[in-house]
């Protein structure tokens, strides 16, 4: 797909992983359009969570912009560690209501409004398919953006519209920005990364383009984690290995 001249809308695009994509798509020529709950002046306040805002803000981008070919649904919160049996029920919706209904909602939209021949990048997370104690919300939240993005892969290749995700692992972005808080809690993260370092929204944005930009690719789930889902919770070789002397 040529990106140059196309309207891209991106959620959750005033900060983290969607400022970073609205960077390289604006490099790539495209003319990308935020839609944001703190968006800018050039952009469009929307809570994705919420229908009639979705659909308002598709109004308004098609109105000034043009019909997007793109749309990549960055938008998303975090769940907080909080196991279920502790878990307050409006904090669920919360996070199920941003990461998959408000993901849903701006896939319908733009299925209703984009040019042919376009394509959807969604953000999930290798958090889709670890089981994490304390993370149900986000968890499910995110394994169903995945399932969400095989869906819609299917139902819009009728108008050449490939759907397509990322999972990052963990990333620097605000919504992580409290893991610095726990103590080794980061560096036990890098630890365990084949690639030695917490992933940047840059090297997001980069999978996120490198899928809008490949055309015969279509309900896939791009990992970009360093390598931190490669490992089993038990690393068998260093458990066998005999213990380093002093």
């Amino acid at each position: 797909m040529e990106l140059a001249g196309a309207v891209a809308v991106v959620t959750g695009g005033a900060s983290g992983i969607g400022a970073a994509v609205v960077e390289r798509l604006s490099k790539a020529g495209a003319k990308p359009v935020v839609w944001d709950r703190q968006a800018g002046p050039d952009g469009v306040v929307c809570d994705v969570a919420d229908e009639t805002p979705v659909a308002v803000a598709m109004t308004l981008t098609v109105s000034y912009h043009g019909a997007p070919s793109v749309l990549v649904t960055a938008a998303g919160v975090g769940g907080g560690l909080t196991p279920l049996v502790d878990l307050d029920v409006a904090r669920w919706d919360e996070v199920v209501g941003v990461n998959l209904r408000g993901t849903m909602l701006c896939i319908r939209e733009f299925g209703r409004s984009a040019r042919p021949n376009g394509a959807v990048v969604t953000v999930a997370s290798i958090e889709g398919h670890i089981a994490d104690a304390g993370m149900g919300p986000y968890c499910v939240s995110k394994a169903g953006v995945e399932m969400l993005t095989r869906v819609a892969a299917a139902e819009l290749a009728a108008r050449g519209i490939r759907v397509n995700a990322v999972a990052p692992g963990v990333t620097a972005t605000p919504m992580t920005a409290g893991m610095s808080a726990i103590p080794g809690l980061l560096d036990a993260i890098v630890e365990r990364t084949p690639l030695g370092a917490v992933g940047q929204p840059e090297q997001v944005a980069d999978a996120v383009l490198a899928l809008l930009t490949t055309d015969w690719v279509t309900g896939q789930v791009l990992t970009v984690d360093g390598g931190l889902s490669l490992h089993s919770p038990v690393d068998a070789l260093r458990s066998l290995s005999p213990p380093s002397k002093p």
